[in-house]
């Protein structure tokens, strides 16, 4: 077993790793040597140089297996978080077999997604928000789900940009039912747009959303547009 392990936080700072799975918090470098604290803060301490690890004060604590198991996936997903550009869902998804399955109950889905997220922000990755409408550029890699194209229309509604998200299965179901649906959502429309409107189709016994478009307006005209699109 190998005598230490660099791992990383939530915060893509680095943590150590010693052989009997303690961890602990970077607090001080002093030339080539490292000082580390229990990160439960009691009396263990280590300090590494040249490759080599020193321990001093004992843990009353048990080591945290499962923990380290969880900040080792911390490290693949944030390295493969900047070295790609795939959704959240999709690197965890991938990254979870590295795991013990007596380790994998504990992960916390929702947290490693949200980390991915702010990795990119505090890296730009993502693009900077425009300052109007006109000047929104969509990247190529932002208008696609997986190996499809997401983004079906990009275009103006006279004075009103409209952008219509969807796949094909989705389109197919609208061919192919009969009932449809529709609602429009306000809280979570994007920057510079005023609404999230979803078309929804019947499946069994209840509605599926298949069509999703941000639109600048709550006017008649911009839906009849939308749907117009699909005449």
């Amino acid at each position: 077993m190998a005598e230490y392990e660099l791992l990383k936080s939530e915060k893509n700072k680095e943590m150590l790793k010693d052989k009997h799975g303690h961890l602990y918090w970077k607090v001080n470098v002093r030339g080539e040597r490292t000082y580390w604290c229990c990160v439960l803060k009691e009396a263990g301490k280590a300090v590494t140089f040249n490759g080599n690890i020193s321990t001093s004060g004992a843990h009353n604590h048990l080591p945290g297996w499962n923990r380290v198991e969880l900040k080792r996936l911390q490290g693949i997903v944030q390295d493969k978080a900047m070295e790609c550009k795939d959704m959240p869902r999709k690197i965890i998804g991938s990254s979870i077999s590295s795991v013990s399955e007596e380790a994998q109950p504990f992960i916390r889905r929702s947290l490693l997604a949200r980390n991915i997220r702010n990795i990119r922000h505090e890296a730009k990755q993502e693009p900077s928000n425009p300052k109007n409408i006109q000047e929104l550029l969509i990247p190529n890699s932002f208008k696609m789900a997986g190996i499809e194209e997401f983004l079906k229309y990009d275009g103006w509604n006279g004075e009103e940009r409209v952008l219509i998200f969807s796949s094909k299965k989705c389109l197919d179901y609208l061919e192919q039912v009969p009932k449809w649906g529709c609602d429009g959502t306000f809280e979570v429309d994007p920057l510079l747009f005023d609404q999230l409107w979803i078309l929804y189709v019947r499946l069994a016994h209840t509605y599926v959303p298949v069509v999703f478009t941000s639109l600048n307006r709550r006017l008649e005209s911009s839906y009849e547009f939308v749907l117009r699109k699909r005449a």
